[in-house]
């Protein structure tokens, strides 16, 4: 933005943005020790009580807008009608959805995101950074937006929003199956149980029959599953997926937002797992970050100067869950832990090398 207009983002946005909308109250975070009046502090809860939780960083773009509920209800507005600077073109280049590569459409656009929210077009975005959670969400077929704001790292603005909109536009408040339910007999379940991974992402799932009925885990709560038929399942939160066969094993299909392919991980005994062969300094030069993986009392775990010890919980051979990531440790010619590569979320296959 500079180099084109001479101008530095902050200045940009307010001038050719923000001013003529009429958002008095939204700038960016260019220097966290600049005193906001009126700005809400960030917190994360711990044991027994909270604790602050600030951004102290410096920072344009994604978790640097500093703003309100009414000027957010402004840009929304500004949205749904075509009104933002550049007019309705720059609002159709904003919602275009990406495509993948096989040409599969995704519902995640320029910063926007589709859902079909019980039958209505929902176009929102969530926003999260250190406590600070947010969710801004508009329904323009039905004339609703929805501004949350949290200062408590624990919240769910996402589910806030949604709960605001069932009320306000008289829609169900349970998300239904899209098909009828079916049932399924226990010797159809059984086969299917087991741990399945996608190797693109890291990503785990847990497949298992709990008091009778088909139950999945991505790692964190279970969420018992609605059979659909034919392998197909149904879950509130993780959406539609379906089992295949794959050899003389399954393999698990997810459709959301392209099909993700997870291959059932081969059983392994965690009793037998050499903790002290992964044992060692980690480093990522991309990242300038050390992690020591510690094996003390029969456990391994990953240690930063940031963060309390994350306990390493076996998955697959050199596979292991880490709090909210996964480690996969890579092995040299000789069979000798050589180095890491780690998975977060959207961060995939960070390199860490062994310090010898």
């Amino acid at each position: 933005v500079k180099r084109v207009t001479g101008k530095s983002l902050a200045e940009f946005s307010v001038e050719e943005l923000f001013k003529p909308l009429g958002m008095t109250h939204t700038t960016w975070r260019d220097d966290y020790r600049r005193v906001v009046p009126g700005r809400a502090t960030a917190y994360a809860p711990v044991q027994g009580g909270w604790v602050q939780d600030m951004p102290f960083t410096m920072v344009y773009g994604n978790g640097g807008l500093l703003s309100t509920m009414g000027d957010l209800m402004i840009w929304n507005d500004a949205l749904s009608t075509g009104k933002i600077p550049g007019g309705k073109p720059v609002v159709a280049l904003l919602e275009a959805q990406a495509k993948l590569n096989d040409g599969t459409p995704i519902s995640y656009a320029l910063g926007l995101t589709h859902d079909d929210y019980h039958g209505v077009h929902e176009i929102g975005h969530g926003g999260a950074t250190a406590g600070y959670r947010t969710y801004v969400a508009r329904w323009p077929e039905r004339g609703l937006s929805v501004a949350v704001f949290c200062n408590a790292a624990s919240a769910d603005p996402g589910r806030y929003a949604r709960q605001v909109a069932d009320v306000v536009l008289g829609l169900p408040t349970e998300t239904r199956p899209p098909v009828p339910a079916v049932t399924v007999a226990a010797a159809d379940l059984d086969p299917l149980v087991g741990s399945y991974r996608d190797s693109t992402t890291d990503q785990m799932m847990i497949f298992a029959v709990r008091d009778g009925k088909p139950s999945m885990s991505f790692g964190g709560p279970w969420a018992e599953l609605t059979p659909l038929g034919g392998g197909r399942f149904w879950s509130r939160n993780a959406g539609d997926f379906r089992f295949e066969k794959e050899g003389s094993g399954w393999r698990l299909l997810r459709t959301a937002d392209g099909v993700k392919t997870f291959t059932r991980a081969a059983a392994f005994d965690t009793a037998a797992v050499p903790g002290a062969d992964y044992a060692g300094t980690y480093r990522s030069d991309e990242l300038d970050l050390n992690y020591v993986i510690r094996y003390q009392d029969g456990r391994l775990e990953l240690l930063n100067a940031y963060r309390a010890p994350l306990k390493l919980v076996p998955f697959y051979r050199d596979g292991f869950r880490a709090g909210p990531m996964t480690v996969r440790f890579v092995r040299d010619g000789s069979d000798r832990v050589a180095g890491a590569r780690m998975f977060a979320g959207r961060a995939l296959d960070v390199r860490f090398d062994r310090v010898p």
